[in-house]
């Protein structure tokens, strides 16, 4: 279910924020989460129900999670079918062929379409759609670097982006625990097409691929677009300055954890009082003989894992109930200053923050 306008949804896993979107709401107050007006700080209203799934008004941003939402999947292929012009994908792996299938009827209708893919990923996975498409004319450029290409998102007529911890997978549709977040924000926008361009022209075929670090991110619209590797650890200084911001609650739940920098924040926060829980993969939690879960349980950390023969995959963290940061992000040194990454964090906006949180609460009472 794909919505433009403004109405409610039943219980819809889905966010909203009108001050990126100038037609419909006034122009943001603020570049970041200082300096708030009073009447600006109050909470927008979201209801939660006792099976845990949020029931707000749409706008601007929408959330969806697999497995647990069965409209996750029709609502991805409804929202890239809205391609009239151009559709650019950059993806760590693709191996659903419903979306493939998409995609090449979205070329075949003229719509310009673009893939850019990891290399290793391509030629490891064998149900990898990616030749089936550039056989069919679809254009690929693969990034044959020495780290990943561990994008996961999209651009459609360079006005809409989706992105989040969902691989194009039929595994990630059916049996990790993922996300995706739609976002008809400009600036958000703006900011993937910049650095779907950069990555384009640096992997030109037969060319020699480097690596080039990302600019520092800024706040626009309450909502700052990071990309990584950066320049002098600039992007990761705003990444761990959010996670300081927290007052009173910061949950995390993050496929991997081995980030020295972020879990000193966390341990850090709980010396403050803050009620820091982290909810991780139980074989990626179980890396280095379990030294990060026993780092944060020792702080007094609440840690949980899941117990599942799949990936509890997503990446996000919501601060005090108001402030989503997601992306393709693990919380490691190599997708800080190794692989080509990306976080968004959503600023006050407490509809989306509440989507999140419910899936949080889900998970950590399921894996209880």
């Amino acid at each position: 279910k794909i919505f433009l306008g403004c109405q409610v949804m039943a219980k819809p896993h889905v966010i909203v924020d009108l001050s990126c979107l100038p037609s419909c709401g006034p122009p943001a107050k603020r570049s970041r989460r200082s300096n708030i007006d009073a009447t600006e700080d109050e909470p927008e209203r979201l209801d939660v129900d006792a099976g845990g799934e949020a029931a707000v008004t749409t706008q601007a941003f929408m959330a969806h999670f697999f497995p647990n939402d069965p409209q996750s999947l029709p609502a991805l292929l409804a929202i890239l079918n809205q391609a009239r012009t151009t559709l650019e994908i950059a993806v760590f792996m693709f191996t659903e062929d419903r979306l493939a299938q998409l995609v090449l009827r979205k070329h075949k209708a003229g719509v310009k379409v673009r893939i850019i893919c990891d290399n290793d990923m391509d030629k490891d996975m064998k149900t990898s759609d990616i030749n089936e498409l550039e056989a069919a004319g679809v254009e690929v450029r693969r990034d044959h670097t020495k780290l990943h290409m561990h994008h996961k998102f999209a651009i459609i007529d360079k006005s809409v982006v989706v992105n989040g911890s969902f691989n194009w997978t039929a595994g990630a549709i059916q049996q990790n625990e993922e996300n995706i977040v739609v976002s008809h924000c400009q600036s958000i926008a703006d900011a993937f097409e910049h650095q779907f361009e950069h990555m384009w022209r640096a992997l030109v075929p037969g060319r020699t691929q480097s690596v080039t670090l990302s600019p520092p991110g800024s706040f626009q619209n309450g909502c700052a677009v990071l990309f990584f590797p950066d320049k002098d650890d600039a992007n990761l200084t705003i990444f761990l300055d959010e996670l300081r911001s927290a007052k009173k609650t910061l949950d995390v739940c993050v496929f991997t954890l081995t980030l020295r920098n972020a879990i000193e924040v966390m341990r850090d926060l709980r010396k403050k009082n803050v009620r820091v829980r982290v909810i991780s993969d139980n074989r990626c939690a179980a890396f280095r003989s379990g030294a990060t879960r026993k780092d944060l349980v020792d702080a007094g950390i609440g840690f949980r894992v899941d117990a599942s023969p799949f990936h509890m995959h997503h990446k996000f963290a919501v601060v005090d109930g108001r402030t989503v940061i997601n992306g393709s992000f693990n919380w490691t040194r190599q997708a800080e200053n190794g692989n080509k990454e990306n976080i968004i964090i959503h600023c006050n906006i407490p509809s989306l923050a509440g989507a999140f949180q419910a899936e949080f609460e889900r998970l950590w009472k399921q894996f209880a």
